[in-house]
C-alpha cells in the first residue's frame, strides 16, 4: 500500500466519524426539541382549557345569582335596583369573559342565557323564571361541556 494511502485513510476514518458523531448530535436535538415543543403544546392546551373551565365556572356562579334575584322578582320580593345593576353588570362581565376564551357555539349560548336572565332579573313575567330558563340553561351547559371535552350527561 502507498504510504500516502496510510495516512489518508486514517484520517478519512477520523472524518467520517466525526461526521457521524456531528449528525447523530444534530439528530438528537432534533428529536429532544421536537419533544419539548410536542410537551410545551400539550401544557398549553392544558392551561387553556383549565382557563375556559374558570371562566365558564365563573359565569354560571354569577348566572345562578341573577336568577335567584329573578326568583326572588317573581315571588314578589322588593329588589334594590343597585344591587340588582351591580350583579347584572357582573353577569355581563362574565359573559364577555367567555367571548375572550371560548369558541362562538359557547359564547352564543351564554349569550341567551345572560340576555334572558337580566330580562328577568328585572322585569317580572308570569311564567316561573326557572321554567322559563330551563332549556337555555341546558343549551349553554351542553355547549360548555363539549367546550371543555366533557361528555354530555346521560340524560341529554
Amino acid at each position: 500500500m502507498p504510504i500516502w494511502l496510510s495516512a489518508v485513510i486514517p484520517a478519512f476514518a477520523a472524518l467520517a466519524g466525526a461526521s457521524i458523531g456531528f449528525f447523530a448530535s444534530v439528530l438528537g436535538h432534533q428529536m429532544t426539541l421536537r419533544a419539548a415543543v410536542k410537551r410545551d403544546e400539550r401544557s398549553s392546551a392544558s392551561r387553556l382549557r383549565d382557563e375556559r373551565k374558570e371562566a365558564v365556572l365563573r359565569y354560571l356562579s354569577q348566572a345562578r345569582e341573577l336568577e335567584r334575584l329573578a326568583e326572588r322578582r317573581w315571588h314578589g320580593d322588593k329588589i334594590d335596583d343597585d344591587y340588582c345593576s351591580e350583579q347584572t353588570s357582573q353577569m355581563w362581565y362574565a359573559d364577555a369573559e367567555l367571548l375572550v376564551l371560548c369558541s362562538r357555539d359557547v359564547h352564543d349560548r351564554a349569550l341567551a342565557l345572560t340576555e334572558m336572565i337580566t330580562d328577568l332579573a328585572w322585569n317580572r313575567r308570569d311564567e316561573q323564571p326557572w321554567t322559563v330558563l330551563a332549556p337555555v340553561k341546558h343549551r349553554a351547559l351542553l355547549a360548555a361541556r363539549r367546550e371543555l371535552g366533557l361528555a354530555a350527561p346521560a340524560s341529554s
